[in-house]
């Protein structure tokens, strides 16, 4: 045996394995970069995209949250207008003075004022929280309980001359202005801090609205 041979060819083949294995590591090498470059820039098409599609939703969700809040102001100002109409129509029915509008008049329209902030109210309550229902869910007894007892107290179809009817009239009107000097005032304030709590303002504001 020609061992000169034998290691000759030994050398060889051992170049051979030796290029072959680095060949083949190259390949991997350069199919793995490939296929990781190819993954990155799929996931910066992907990472954008998905970007995108946060920024737009954010800008949605800003239309909508902006809308709906101009929405609720606007509902606001209009059920606040509509209260105060209400409080001052009860007053002024309940204060009643000969040499002003019939009593009958002030009484329609006490009537007419409450029954228009209840109608604005049922059809926009769900713009508000609970807190802000069940404030108005209380008010609204009191206004229809204080035009009836206004109402019985200035009933002029009675006989006047009677003492217990005098003194039904009488506490009747009683009822009535403790509700609208005490009663209603406090659900108007508290309301009305609701109210400025969702315009996100300060300052006051009268119960009464005549401040």
């Amino acid at each position: 045996m020609d061992w000169t041979t034998v290691l000759s060819n030994l050398s060889i083949s051992g170049v051979v394995v030796l290029g072959s294995v680095f060949l083949i590591k190259r390949f991997f090498e350069h199919s793995f970069s490939a296929a990781l470059e190819k993954y990155k820039s799929q996931l910066n098409i992907d990472l954008e995209k998905h970007k995108a599609d946060l920024q737009r939703a954010a800008i949605q969700y800003q239309i909508t949250y902006s809308k709906l809040h101009t929405d609720r102001a606007a509902v606001i100002v209009e059920l606040n207008t509509k209260m105060v109409k209400m409080y001052w129509s009860l007053e002024s029915f309940t204060l009643h003075q000969s040499g002003d509008v019939s009593v009958e008049k002030k009484a329609e329209t006490a009537y007419t004022d409450i029954k228009d902030f209840e109608f604005y109210y049922k059809c926009n309550m769900i713009y508000f929280g609970k807190n802000i229902c069940a404030l108005i869910d209380s008010m609204l007894p009191k206004a229809y309980k204080a035009q009836t007892a206004a109402k019985i107290s200035w009933e002029s179809n009675v006989d006047r001359s009677n003492l217990d009817i005098r003194k039904e009239k009488a506490q009747a009107w009683k009822e009535s202005w403790k509700i609208i000097e005490k009663e209603l005032p406090k659900i108007q304030e508290n309301l009305q801090e609701e109210f400025r709590e969702l315009l996100d303002v300060g300052g006051p504001i009268s119960s009464e609205g005549k401040n």
